[in-house]
Protein backbone atom coordinates (compact mmCIF):
# COMPACT_ATOMS: atom_id res chain seq x y z
CA UNK A 1 0.00 0.00 0.00
CA UNK A 2 1.15 3.37 -0.88
CA UNK A 3 2.47 5.98 1.98
CA UNK A 4 0.91 8.61 -0.07
CA UNK A 5 -2.30 8.09 2.71
CA UNK A 6 0.10 8.23 5.65
CA UNK A 7 -0.26 12.15 5.24
CA UNK A 8 -4.11 11.27 5.27
CA UNK A 9 -4.01 9.11 8.13
CA UNK A 10 -2.37 11.73 10.29
CA UNK A 11 -5.13 14.18 9.40
CA UNK A 12 -7.54 11.82 10.73
CA UNK A 13 -5.68 11.29 13.89
CA UNK A 14 -5.69 15.47 14.37
CA UNK A 15 -9.70 15.72 13.69
CA UNK A 16 -10.15 12.89 16.17
CA UNK A 17 -7.76 14.38 19.02
CA UNK A 18 -9.87 16.51 20.37
CA UNK A 19 -12.35 15.41 23.25
CA UNK A 20 -15.10 16.70 25.88
CA UNK A 21 -18.17 15.86 27.93
CA UNK A 22 -21.52 16.52 29.80
CA UNK A 23 -23.64 20.11 28.88
CA UNK A 24 -20.40 21.42 26.65
CA UNK A 25 -20.72 23.51 23.62
CA UNK A 26 -18.81 21.01 21.74
CA UNK A 27 -22.08 18.23 22.00
CA UNK A 28 -22.93 17.33 18.65
CA UNK A 29 -22.01 17.05 15.22
CA UNK A 30 -18.60 19.04 13.03
CA UNK A 31 -17.33 19.35 10.26
CA UNK A 32 -14.22 19.41 9.42
CA UNK A 33 -11.74 19.38 6.05
CA UNK A 34 -8.80 16.84 6.05
CA UNK A 35 -7.19 18.74 2.94
CA UNK A 36 -9.86 18.55 0.43
CA UNK A 37 -11.58 15.71 1.50
CA UNK A 38 -14.43 16.22 4.36
CA UNK A 39 -14.80 14.30 7.82
CA UNK A 40 -17.52 14.74 10.47
CA UNK A 41 -16.85 14.66 14.34
CA UNK A 42 -19.61 13.37 16.58
CA UNK A 43 -19.16 14.55 20.45
CA UNK A 44 -21.91 12.98 22.30
CA UNK A 45 -23.14 13.77 26.04
CA UNK A 46 -21.65 10.75 27.61
CA UNK A 47 -18.30 11.15 26.75
CA UNK A 48 -18.13 9.17 23.62
CA UNK A 49 -17.06 10.36 20.18
CA UNK A 50 -16.97 9.13 16.52
CA UNK A 51 -15.31 10.56 13.66
CA UNK A 52 -16.47 9.39 9.82
CA UNK A 53 -14.01 9.97 6.66
CA UNK A 54 -13.34 8.68 3.00
CA UNK A 55 -10.10 9.11 2.37
CA UNK A 56 -8.02 8.55 -0.45
CA UNK A 57 -8.66 9.27 -3.70
CA UNK A 58 -9.48 8.92 -7.60
CA UNK A 59 -7.88 6.90 -9.45
CA UNK A 60 -6.08 4.91 -6.38
CA UNK A 61 -8.46 4.32 -4.80
CA UNK A 62 -10.46 5.01 -1.37
CA UNK A 63 -11.81 3.62 1.64
CA UNK A 64 -14.73 4.87 4.76
CA UNK A 65 -13.14 4.89 8.22
CA UNK A 66 -14.98 5.22 11.17
CA UNK A 67 -13.29 5.79 14.26
CA UNK A 68 -14.87 5.53 17.85
CA UNK A 69 -13.48 7.09 21.13
CA UNK A 70 -14.40 8.97 24.35
CA UNK A 71 -13.60 12.79 25.55
CA UNK A 72 -13.51 15.00 28.36
CA UNK A 73 -13.07 18.91 28.77
CA UNK A 74 -10.99 20.77 31.39
CA UNK A 75 -11.13 24.55 30.82
CA UNK A 76 -10.23 25.53 27.26
CA UNK A 77 -8.25 22.02 26.92
CA UNK A 78 -9.87 19.25 25.73
CA UNK A 79 -8.57 15.61 25.76
CA UNK A 80 -9.40 12.71 23.94
CA UNK A 81 -8.48 8.58 23.48
CA UNK A 82 -9.41 7.02 19.92
CA UNK A 83 -10.23 3.41 21.18
CA UNK A 84 -10.64 2.09 17.78
CA UNK A 85 -11.26 2.20 14.26
CA UNK A 86 -13.31 -0.17 11.30
CA UNK A 87 -12.68 0.10 7.49
CA UNK A 88 -15.33 -0.60 4.77
CA UNK A 89 -16.15 0.46 1.31
CA UNK A 90 -12.70 0.47 -0.16
CA UNK A 91 -11.91 1.05 -3.30
CA UNK A 92 -9.13 0.78 -6.32
CA UNK A 93 -6.03 -0.22 -4.78
CA UNK A 94 -7.41 -1.02 -1.72
CA UNK A 95 -10.60 -2.74 -2.81
CA UNK A 96 -10.71 -5.91 -0.38
CA UNK A 97 -7.91 -4.75 2.01
CA UNK A 98 -10.23 -3.19 4.59
CA UNK A 99 -8.38 -5.48 7.68
CA UNK A 100 -4.78 -4.20 6.26
CA UNK A 101 -6.34 -0.64 6.11
CA UNK A 102 -7.32 -1.24 9.99
CA UNK A 103 -3.79 -2.58 11.29
CA UNK A 104 -2.54 0.40 9.29
CA UNK A 105 -4.69 3.28 10.47
CA UNK A 106 -4.46 1.90 14.04
CA UNK A 107 -0.72 2.88 15.10
CA UNK A 108 -0.85 6.08 13.24
CA UNK A 109 -4.22 6.99 15.55
CA UNK A 110 -1.90 5.79 18.48
CA UNK A 111 -5.39 3.91 19.95
CA UNK A 112 -5.44 4.29 23.71
CA UNK A 113 -3.44 7.51 24.08
CA UNK A 114 -4.64 10.44 25.69
CA UNK A 115 -4.02 13.21 23.56
CA UNK A 116 -4.68 17.45 24.09
CA UNK A 117 -5.98 20.07 22.62
CA UNK A 118 -6.62 23.29 22.65
CA UNK A 119 -9.86 24.82 21.46
CA UNK A 120 -10.31 28.73 20.60
CA UNK A 121 -14.16 29.20 19.66
CA UNK A 122 -15.36 31.81 17.24
CA UNK A 123 -19.10 32.07 18.06
CA UNK A 124 -21.28 28.72 19.26
CA UNK A 125 -20.42 27.51 15.87
CA UNK A 126 -17.19 27.59 14.89
CA UNK A 127 -13.99 26.70 16.48
CA UNK A 128 -10.03 26.37 16.00
CA UNK A 129 -8.46 23.48 17.54
CA UNK A 130 -4.60 23.39 18.38
CA UNK A 131 -2.83 20.56 18.80
CA UNK A 132 0.52 19.75 21.01
CA UNK A 133 2.67 20.43 18.02
CA UNK A 134 0.46 23.73 17.43
CA UNK A 135 -0.99 21.84 14.34
CA UNK A 136 -4.73 23.76 14.13
CA UNK A 137 -7.69 22.67 12.51
CA UNK A 138 -11.35 24.08 12.30
CA UNK A 139 -14.47 23.16 12.91
CA UNK A 140 -18.18 24.44 12.06
CA UNK A 141 -21.20 22.98 13.53
CA UNK A 142 -22.68 21.19 11.11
Amino acid sequence: MKLMNHRYLSLLALVFVIGCGGGSKLVGAWKTDMQGQPATVNFNKDGTMTMVADIGQQPQGTFHAEVSGKWREEGNSVYSTMTGVKVTNASGQFAGKEAPIEKMITPTLEIGKEKKNTLVWDGDNKFTKSDENGVKQTYTRG
